[in-house]
């Protein structure tokens, strides 16, 4: 990283195996155009941005998330003279498959999330953002049941680890979840409490999968996965209450909720009037016997479900007030979405190509981007897509960075 850089911009990328793709995003307009690609070490699973630096640090892994069924990494992606990402030193090895991955405000450590052993690593990054040494474990900390994402907590610091569990509450099969608490900035990882809310205020159980915190006021936004609901948690001294304050349909018709029906990602946007969530159904009906998106050959067609953004409104302080919309993503299982930096722009990640109906007819629906314009009301609009040629692999992950 010598030279001098060209201005920062805004880039969409997608990660399709091992390969990055990289997209200029004209936010005048709306539009991607193709910019490359980075090879990295192994499928993407994760990615995040640095907050100062035009670095993307990208979690990979092939396989599943057996400990050293094969190697899984951390790489350092930065930005180049030319606009393009190369790698920033090697790779670094991780102990298993990569979940998510996180920057804490600072830009000092990168933190990884694992759903299975070790459930959560810190590694320390270097002033250029090459990564650095990983924290030591003080004691055998519990981060819960198939740990799935990491962020940092805005105000105190600490690291939350949201904690999926199992599904399917009031039966065997079910595990509650939770959002577990870790403390990492005195150099050493070590647990620091439990969020867990009690049965009775748990909505049919408790499997939270993602969070996202309000950029001006104490408050986050949780999507339960297998409840297919958005609730709010207020934060008290930087930490979440006990229990949510509120919880919100996701849903456009709960009477007909289909098999492998959840919820996925949210996001805030940048006003702090609005937060999206996603709802996603891969249709993967039968197991991995036969044609599905694990092996698409031929690419089965969509069984029903519903895959879309559901929008709401926040009130002046940021409080969940109402459901305002919900939008389908125009494609499969848009596992990953992201609002550009300007608040004019929700760019969703369908991660698969299918088979849908479309009106009276069944069309083939390309894997890729799909944009939407958001209204001063909140409401998304459709203003374009972006094609992604997938074949055999799936965009796990997908996002914005400005740098």
């Amino acid at each position: 990283m010598t030279g001098p850089l060209p201005a920062e911009r805004t880039t969409a990328f997608a990660g399709l195996g091992a390969r990055l793709l990289r997209f200029g995003f004209d936010p005048d307009t709306g539009l991607l155009s193709d910019e490359g690609e980075t090879a990295l070490p192994a499928r993407l699973r994760s990615a995040f941005a640095h907050p100062r630096l035009p670095v993307l640090y990208a979690a990979c892994g092939d396989g599943g998330a057996a400990p050293g069924e094969r190697p899984y990494w951390l790489a350092a992606c930065a930005r180049g003279e030319d606009g393009g990402l190369g790698l920033l030193g090697e790779p670094v090895r991780l102990l298993s498959r990569p979940i998510d991955v996180t920057v804490d405000p600072a830009g000092d450590h990168v933190l990884i999330a694992y759903s299975a052993g070790p459930g959560l690593t810190v590694h320390r990054l270097r002033e250029n953002g090459m990564i650095g040494p990983q924290l030591p474990v003080s004691g055998a900390p519990d981060w819960g049941s198939v740990p799935h994402q990491v962020r940092v907590l805005p105000e105190c610091g600490l690291a939350v680890i949201v904690a999926r569990g199992m599904p399917g509450f009031g039966s065997a099969r079910y595990v509650e979840g939770a959002l577990r608490l870790a403390r990492f900035s005195g150099g050493v990882i070590e647990a620091a409490g439990s969020v867990a809310p009690a049965e009775a205020a748990a909505m049919g159980g408790f499997n939270p999968r993602n969070i996202a915190f309000h950029p001006a006021f104490p408050r986050a936004y949780v999507t339960l996965e297998g409840q297919n609901r958005l609730c709010q948690f207020e934060l008290t001294a930087g930490l979440p209450c006990a229990h949510p304050v509120k919880a919100l349909e996701m849903l456009t018709d709960r009477a007909d909720l289909r098999e492998r029906q959840v919820a996925g990602t949210l996001a805030v946007h940048p006003s702090g009037r609005f937060v999206y969530a996603a709802n996603r159904n891969d249709g993967y009906l039968g197991g991995h016997s036969g044609p599905s998106w694990e092996t698409p050959d031929p690419v089965p067609v969509f069984p029903g479900g519903e895959n879309g953004i559901a929008g709401y409104r926040l009130s002046a302080d940021g409080r969940l007030e109402e459901r305002i919309q919900n939008v389908p993503s125009g494609g499969l299982h848009p596992r990953t979405f992201a609002i550009d930096p300007s608040g004019r722009w929700l760019v969703v990640g369908n991660y698969a190509p299918s088979l849908m109906p479309l009106g009276d007819r069944i069309a083939p629906v390309a894997a890729g981007f799909v944009i939407f314009a958001i209204g001063e009301d909140g409401i998304l609009r459709v203003h374009g897509r972006h094609d992604i040629a997938a074949g055999r692999e799936r965009i796990w992950w997908s996002g914005l960075a400005a740098f």
